[in-house]
């Protein structure tokens, strides 16, 4: 009986890779770079307006305040105006919901956002090249929120893992390969 065939190097991917390269560390950082500053642009498109609206609607207020004094802003219900502020809101919102069904549907349904495209690479499920789905696109990106903040090693991780996967990537079963 032949011996069995040797074990594969340590650093080759656990999984299968399917013909396909993963995403190096620079290709990802450059997206989420470009991704942060094209969608950021479409959300301030929203923010800015809200935002003047909601000062707008509290000036009379602002302009009770004394400064010398240290005096707290006090708003009576003419000082206000409820309509601007609540706008302002509204549209804040509406720009956060925009941007995210944007974002989580070109994720979800080809794997790349704008700036994924941009630098040639796309997020595709570990067990072959299937899209990942709006569902987990948006649980991948709530975890790369909240792994980030927690530690931004997850973030680092890729660069010694054997399938250059981050946390938030092992924990939704994606790899990030060039396209």
């Amino acid at each position: 009986m032949p011996p069995p065939p040797p074990p594969p190097p340590s650093h080759a991917p656990t999984q299968p890779t399917f013909g396909r390269q993963y995403a190096s560390f620079g290709a990802r950082l450059g997206g989420l770079i470009i991704d942060n500053l094209l969608y950021g642009a479409l959300l301030a498109v929203f923010a800015v307006p809200g935002i003047i609206m909601i000062f707008a609607g509290g000036k009379d207020c602002a302009d009770k305040i004394d400064a010398a004094n240290g005096a707290d802003v006090t708003c009576s219900g003419s000082d206000l105006n409820a309509g601007l502020v609540a706008g302002g809101i509204g549209l804040l919102v509406l720009g956060l919901i925009v941007v995210a069904v944007i974002y989580l549907r070109a994720l979800g349904r080809t794997g790349q956002t704008w700036g994924r495209k941009i630098v040639g690479v796309k997020v595709v499920r570990q067990q072959g090249d299937a899209p990942i789905g709006v569902g987990i696109a948006l649980a991948r990106t709530l975890l790369e929120q909240v792994l980030g903040q927690l530690c931004f090693l997850n973030y680092l991780w890729m660069l010694w893992d054997k399938d250059n996967q981050t946390w938030h990537d092992k924990i939704v079963n994606t790899v990030v390969v060039k396209a």
